[in-house]
């Protein structure tokens, strides 16, 4: 069960938290509120160094009892935990509710949730380089490791990693393959050239990744094993809901989508990347029909429309729902486009899309004037922020958890229904 389920979605706001108070007269690094919105940390410094403290529900504040030369990184669980990097004396660790992890480290960084609850991270020791999950470092360590990702259960990980140390010079080795795909600590049995962008099945169960065979060879490897044919250049790869491999690709007549080792979009591209599945099966990317021209094909087919700037990762709705979503850019102005028809109302900056569930709007965050608002269905609601972090949906869909910095600077929180977005849609903005 999620842990929004738990959370108070009875609409209204909250009594503002004000970072003055938080601060306490200290400088304030950096600060985030929690997932449920009901508190506010930050990372303070004053002349006895770094500190985490945590305000609210209310005026109350919580410290952590130590105090560090460096912090930063501050994150959330869903459940309410704040962990932090801490570093002292040149080592690093990480603290959880106050309390650090067994072991210090040379270095560490990227600090990311597992969907499991459990806090992973890279770390570099005196033996070389790795990731610990819950303060457990890798048994095996690596001379260099890169790009990782966690398993959609949170029970597993997979890095990049050079597996055999060698002189920076030495460039016959490096072109032999010292590269590879670390599962849970043990590298495939295969070496690559390079290896980018690792990713997991669904279930958890097989990895797969952009792998380089030669200088001009590329293609994907999956649990090892590479596609048989390689092409001139590619991106990285995902699995479907079904199970196969599916990854950007440059053939001899441009680019296109590859599905198991071949071509699977009849049409061909000047660019093709960032790829999502739908869980109908439905593949969507982001594409240039033509150079300085971006748009989104869904299996194969673009939009009609297409921008000079950018076109972001396509959103499927849920269900039956059938819509495709995707942040769009031209002339310097960003808005969004659903199924290929663009918003009216365009910004400085945006975040998002979202699709709601049950056929619900789509919502984003975009920034006009120096501000940010909600807008949804092409409409700014919800009034005007100095700063709006993730919305999250209620589990019913039909409530929206809204947390930001209002133009005073201080911090709200707001539980939303449709029907008050609906309201202040028809209010003047």
């Amino acid at each position: 069960m999620s842990a929004t389920t738990s959370w108070d979605w009875q609409p209204g706001e909250s009594t503002p938290l004000q970072l003055a108070v938080l601060s306490g007269g200290a400088e304030i690094i950096e600060f985030a509120p929690s997932p449920d919105g009901l508190r506010l940390a930050a990372v303070v410094a004053d002349d006895d160094g770094m500190r985490v403290r945590i305000l609210g529900p209310g005026d109350e504040v919580v410290e952590w009892p130590e105090t560090w030369e460096r912090v930063r990184q501050l994150k959330w669980s869903d459940s309410g935990s704040l962990a932090a990097i801490i570093g002292q004396d040149y080592t690093w660790t990480v603290v959880v509710d106050g309390e650090a992890w067994p072991d210090t480290y040379e270095f560490l960084w990227d600090l990311r949730h597992a969907a499991d609850g459990r806090l992973v991270a890279s770390i570099k020791t005196d033996d070389g380089y790795g990731l610990a999950t819950a303060g457990e470092p890798w048994s095996r360590p690596y001379p260099m490791v890169r790009e990782w990702c966690l398993s959609p259960q949170g029970a597993r990980a997979a890095c990049t990693v050079q597996v055999e140390a060698k002189k920076e010079a030495d460039t016959a080795a490096f072109a032999s393959g010292l590269w590879s795909l670390a599962v849970d600590g043990e590298p495939w049995s295969r070496q690559f050239v390079n290896v980018w962008e690792p990713c997991f099945s669904l279930d958890g169960q097989r990895t797969a990744a952009l792998v380089r065979l030669s200088r001009t060879e590329h293609t994907v490897a999956v649990d090892g094993e590479p596609w048989p044919q390689a092409f001139g250049c590619a991106w990285g790869p995902i699995f479907t809901p079904g199970g196969s491999v599916v990854a950007p690709i440059k053939t001899g007549t441009g680019w296109t989508l590859g599905r198991d080792g071949k071509p699977d979009w009849s049409g061909r591209f000047t660019q093709v990347w960032r790829q999502v599945a739908a869980a109908d099966g439905r593949v969507a990317a982001v594409v240039a029909p033509e150079f300085g021209n971006w748009t989104v094909a869904v299996d194969g087919k673009p939009w009609s429309s297409s921008w000079d700037e950018w076109a972001g990762t396509p959103v499927f709705a849920d269900g039956d729902d059938k819509r495709v979503a995707s942040a769009v850019k031209s002339g310097g102005r960003w808005s969004v486009a659903v199924d290929g028809r663009p918003w009216d109302l365009t910004g400085e900056r945006l975040l998002g899309p979202l699709i709601l569930p049950n056929g619900g709007p789509v919502l984003a965050r975009i920034e006009r004037d120096g501000c940010w608002q909600l807008a949804m269905d092409g409409r700014p609601v919800g009034g005007s922020w100095n700063k709006l972090w993730p919305i999250t949906v209620g589990p019913e869909g039909d409530r929206l958890l809204i947390r930001g910095l209002d133009r005073n600077g201080d911090y709200r929180r707001q539980i939303l229904t449709l029907a008050d977005l609906r309201q202040s849609e028809r209010s003047p903005a």
